[in-house]
This record gives structure tokens, sequence and C-alpha cells, in this order.
């Protein structure tokens, strides 16, 4: 079995709560990461088998753990199906695989040396788009992972990322934007940028497609770059280079998706409409002001689209001909 020393030297860095919010971060996604199984099992029981390990649960500790993990995956578990002896480690750790971000969830919370992010957005094999609480959007890519408050009270704005993502961040020049990734942390007012920043690529990228950023770790700054230029920061001979790109080939992956976020069945028409060429009209008017939120890849048919959205809120639609559809419903409460 191969090792990853990154992950073992995170895993003890959060049993001896020194771990920094994006290291925890970065942790996380390596243990929801199934390449890294069997690695975890054997750094769990070695925690279990060290007396003076920062972890030393008691029995009915280690069920009470236990007991959350199933909860979150919607099954319950006794005393007397709960492990007694060291192999609960090994029990626990072959759950990751099965419960997912999960366990995860459980060994951060059990950490008391830290308050864990209020909201954690992921994505494993689809893109998402989350709204942030200053209005600010940022689209996840693939496998990646964002946590942010529920609310932005202090005198800055702050997120954590591992993964990518493209933030379109709205402008608020008394309360600067920042997001941190591993030692990198990003600085914003009102921009639109993306960063790539996969906890096992060499490089973290940041990208501009519109404003100005500065790029910075926590001895000086970076750079400062802006619309088609780019910052590679080489994470492991930590230096960087500064280029200049073509921003809309970087941001290509995320250009393309429909995100379609708290709007009215009407809002949704008129978007097909534009995307795909088509007439789209209303057999009853109740129907157009039924909201959802809904996300469709690129390359999805117009058809299956349609057909999703119209049974989310109970409605039917028809083909006059390939280029008029008509939505008939009850409508919405």
């Amino acid at each position: 079995m191969s090792t990853n020393t990154r992950f073992e030297y995170l895993f003890q860095k959060y049993l001896d709560h020194l771990c920094t919010d994006s290291e925890r971060l970065e942790l996380m996604a390596m243990i929801d990461d199934e390449a890294n199984e069997q690695q975890l099992s054997l750094l769990m029981e070695l925690a279990w088998d060290n007396q003076e390990s920062t972890i030393a649960l008691s029995q009915q500790r280690a069920r009470e753990l236990f007991a959350q993990v199933i909860n979150n995956n919607n099954r319950t578990v006794n005393e007397d199906a709960a492990p007694r002896n060291r192999s609960w480690f090994k029990w626990a750790a072959a759950a990751v695989a099965a419960l997912g971000i999960a366990i995860s969830a459980v060994y951060f919370s059990a950490d008391k040396t830290h308050t864990a992010p209020a909201l954690l957005a992921k994505t494993t094999t689809e893109h998402q788009l989350i709204k942030l609480p200053d209005g600010s959007t940022v689209v996840l890519n693939k496998s990646s992972y964002l946590t942010y408050p529920a609310g932005f009270t202090g005198k800055t704005r702050e997120v954590n990322l591992v993964g990518e993502g493209y933030f379109d961040i709205r402008h608020d020049a008394a309360h600067p934007f920042i997001v941190h990734t591993g030692k990198l942390f990003t600085t914003v007012l009102g921009t639109a940028f993306n960063i790539k920043a996969y906890s096992q690529e060499k490089n973290i990228t940041v990208t501009v497609t519109r404003g100005k950023v500065s790029v910075s770790n926590s001895q000086q700054v970076l750079g400062v770059i802006t619309p088609n230029q780019q910052i590679a920061f080489d994470k492991n001979a930590q230096n960087m280079v500064q280029l200049n790109v073509n921003s809309e080939k970087v941001v290509e992956w995320q250009s393309k998706d429909l995100f379609l976020t708290d709007v009215t069945m009407l809002q949704a028409a008129q978007t097909l409409e534009q995307r795909f060429n088509v007439k789209i009209t209303f057999a009853n008017d109740a129907v157009k002001n039924c909201r959802f939120t809904g996300t469709f890849l690129h390359g999805e048919k117009f058809t299956d689209i349609l057909q999703v959205i119209c049974d989310f809120n109970n409605a039917t639609s028809k083909a006059v001909d390939a280029e008029h559809y008509i939505i008939n419903g009850a409508g919405c409460p």
C-alpha cells in the first residue's frame, strides 16, 4: 500500500489540535477519498494503540460517536451492537467509504479546540451554485469543498476552499472578501475570479475575469492581477509565476451550465427560450408563479430539462411542434 505523507501529516496535526481551518478542510477531503481508506484505517488503529493519543476515547464515547455516524446515514445503533474494543476504529474506518462526509463531520465536531465552520458545501460529480450571505455567488467544480459562515458579521468576508470554484463577489469596499486555500489567501473587494486548489495537485492557480485580485501568503503579497492574468503558486517549491492567459478558457468548465436559483416557472421558461431557441407558453397562468431551484449541466437535452422542471412543480408539458411547448398544471399554493 502506498502512503500519502500529506494525509499522515494532516491527520497527526488534527490529533494534536494544530490544524488551521483550511488544513482541516483539506483533511476532510482526504478522508472522503476512497483511495485513502486503507491508510486511514491504519492511522486510526495506531492512534488507538498509542496510550498517549490525544483521542483516547472511552468505550462510551466511542459508542456515542459511532451512533452519530450511523444516525447521519439514517440508521440506528444500540449498545450491544457498538464495538467494545480497539477494532472500533477499524470498523469506523470501513464506514468512511459508505458514509462519505458524514463520518468526517463527526471527527471535526469532536474536536473542541476549534469551532467548525457553520456551513459546508461539497460536490462530487456535478457542479453546484452556492449563494453566499452577502449575495455573492460561487460555482463549485467537481470534488470540491467550500466552508462559509451563515452570515458575514466581521470586518471581512472569509471562506475556505479545497478544489475549484468560480467566484462572483458583490462589491463592498468596507468588507474585503478573502478566500483561504491552504497557505494562500486571495483578497478582493468585488470582482470575478477562478481558484483551482485541489489537495492532490502541485499548484494553486488564481485567474481573474473581472476586477482586481491580490494573492498573498503569511509573509507577503505575491502579486496583484487583473483580467486575463493568472498566478500559479507551487506548493512544494513555495514560489509563484504570473502569467497572461485567456480567462474565458480557464473558466469555461462552468460557463455553460444552467443554474436556476429561486426562480419562477415563467423566469425559467424565458431562460430556456433564450438558450434553446424555443417558444414556451402556459395553459394556466397560475403555474407561472411556482418557484424552484435547479442545476442542469451543459449537454443536457432541452426536453429532459423541461420534464424535470415540470415534475418538480406538479406540471406537465406538451409539444405543439419541435419549437413550441405548452406547460399546464394546477399551480402552486
